[in-house]
């Protein structure tokens, strides 16, 4: 058995092809369907009472929608960034969000990219794409409910205070689209609070005197008992530089330390603006967005130590290598003690850049075993039973191949010439003969020998001379052929070569076609 044509290869090498694609564009994103559960609560989150179920929140943390004009690159490669940053997300949201079956959704953060800075037709364009991105279609179609969803535009689509008030129509058009920007809600024995906290670092007017404050002032001011909150907001708290953070990479926990850009302080909300809002609003936790990365911190209040979840990018293309979204439990009734009524964790996403990594070595390997397999074929269970063979003999009981007695023995050997001219290897005699006449003998007989030798060694030299010149015929005969031989191989891989790429390519583009529309 082997693989003895150049097309039994090509089949082997578009199956293996077929496998990469098939697992890169569709069974990647089932893999959290296995390696991700919903977050459990505590024994006590229900007050004893088992029968309660959870509420499943799935968080999406900027996805950023990408925009051709935000990048610089040009316009070719930015039409690819979209598509492929469209398709993993639509792909995420599809395949492995939906089919954990959450009660609700939360989009939090960056929306769409450089949303703030866009004229009213690009924007809306950018829309539909985010709308294509987190479309239910198909859940519907399957006779399910669209499952409800919350958002929380971030700065790129709101800017700063100062941009809103200068163009409120930015403001207008969020929350035309996405809903009101600040508001609570309540998720079984918890409230969910969302904010827009950038608003609250205007420079044109004081904390006081900043209308944003309203809703927080009148929810910290009610008389009436708030069940537990969780503070939702689109930019992370302040935090110290090299601030010890827990965060997650690849679904492996690590510290790693924390390091703010002096440089950008709209990345983070500033000390003040942190205190103040966390002493009014007084929650159990905060999960925060636009940090990129997964990190988890606590935060030292007069009431108390608040943990802040800060989640990672949706997006492949936002300066993460490994995109994820978050979940969250919460207990379906009120709880005795806040601190077991929410839990959190992190579901990762395939690693795309590991994807389009392996294809590309599968590429090449596929090119090179069609280019450079010998056109006789390679029996390959031959080449199994002789290193079988040869791993046997090697490993043999008596320690390998046995050497013959004769070469045991240590003596000396000697040439010997006939009168023909013939060479014979004759055993040494260690035998010492003191006669004369033995000696003028040998004398006579060495004399008759070294001519015999000579005239041999001539025959030897014309013998290796004509050898010598039919091996440099031989040469250039070889590197004719060679040179005639790379046109051929060519030709006789342009067959197998249609036939993996159409195959191939076919597989591709229904894989594609299959999650666009």
């Amino acid at each position: 058995m082997g693989l003895r044509s150049q097309y039994m290869v090509t089949i082997f090498v578009a199956g293996l092809w077929a496998i990469s694609l098939l697992y890169g564009e569709m069974f990647a994103f089932w893999v959290p369907l296995f390696s991700c559960t919903w977050p459990a609560l505590k024994d006590g989150s229900t007050a004893g009472n088992t029968h309660v179920k959870s509420i499943k929140i799935a968080l999406i943390p900027d996805p950023q929608i990408t925009h051709k004009d935000a990048g610089g690159a040009s316009v070719t490669n930015m039409k690819f960034s979209e598509f492929y940053s469209d398709i993993y997300m639509r792909r995420a949201f599809r395949s492995s969000v939906l089919e954990m079956y959450p009660d609700r959704v939360i989009i939090l953060g960056d929306l769409l990219e450089g949303g703030s800075l866009l004229s009213d037709p690009e924007w809306e364009a950018l829309h539909r794409r985010f709308e294509h991105v987190f479309d239910q279609s198909q859940r519907v179609s399957q006779g399910l409910e669209r499952v409800p969803v919350d958002y929380l535009p971030g700065i790129q689509d709101l800017g700063s205070v100062d941009v809103q008030s200068k163009v409120p129509e930015i403001r207008s058009r969020n929350e035309a689209a996405f809903g009101a920007l600040e508001y609570s809600i309540n998720v079984g024995g918890a409230e969910f609070l969302f904010t827009n906290p950038r608003a609250f670092d205007g420079l044109e007017s004081s904390m006081k005197e900043n209308a944003s404050w309203g809703l927080l002032s009148k929810i910290s001011s009610d008389d009436e008992v708030q069940p537990p909150r969780v503070l939702f907001t689109s930019v992370p708290l302040y935090k110290p530089s090299n601030a010890p953070c827990r965060a997650k990479k690849n679904d492996e926990s690590v510290r790693r330390t924390l390091s703010l850009n002096a440089d950008k302080p709209e990345e983070y909300l500033t000390s003040e603006t942190t205190t103040r809002l966390l002493n009014l609003t007084k929650p159990i936790m905060v999960v925060s967005a636009h940090g990129r990365h997964v990190c988890s911190m606590n935060h030292t209040t007069v009431y108390g130590s608040i943990i802040e979840h800060t989640a990672g990018t949706f997006n492949w293309l936002q300066e993460n290598l490994y995109p994820s979204f978050m979940m969250i439990s919460v207990a379906s009734e009120p709880v005795s003690g806040s601190s077991d009524l929410v839990s959190v964790s992190v579901c990762f996403l395939p690693v795309q850049t590991r994807i389009y990594a392996w294809y590309l070595v599968s590429l090449v390997s596929g090119l090179l075993a069609i280019f450079a397999w010998p056109t006789q074929g390679v029996d390959l269970y031959g080449v199994v039973v002789k290193v079988h063979q040869y791993f046997r003999e090697i490993f043999r009981p008596d320690g390998g191949v046995k050497l013959k007695d004769e070469d045991a023995d240590n003596g000396d050997w000697e040439m010997m010439w006939d009168a023909e001219g013939g060479m014979h290897l004759v055993k040494a005699q260690k035998v010492v003969s003191a006669t004369g006449n033995a000696t003028q003998g040998g004398d006579r007989r060495g004399s008759a020998f070294a001519r015999s030798a000579a005239r041999r060694q001539s025959a030897l030299d014309l013998e290796e001379s004509v050898m010598t010149m039919e091996s440099n015929l031989k040469d250039t005969v070889t590197m004719r052929a060679k040179t005639h031989m790379l046109p051929i191989r060519l030709l006789q891989a342009l067959g197998p070569l249609a036939v993996l790429a159409s195959s191939s390519l076919s597989l591709y583009v229904m894989l594609l076609m299959k999650d666009w529309t």
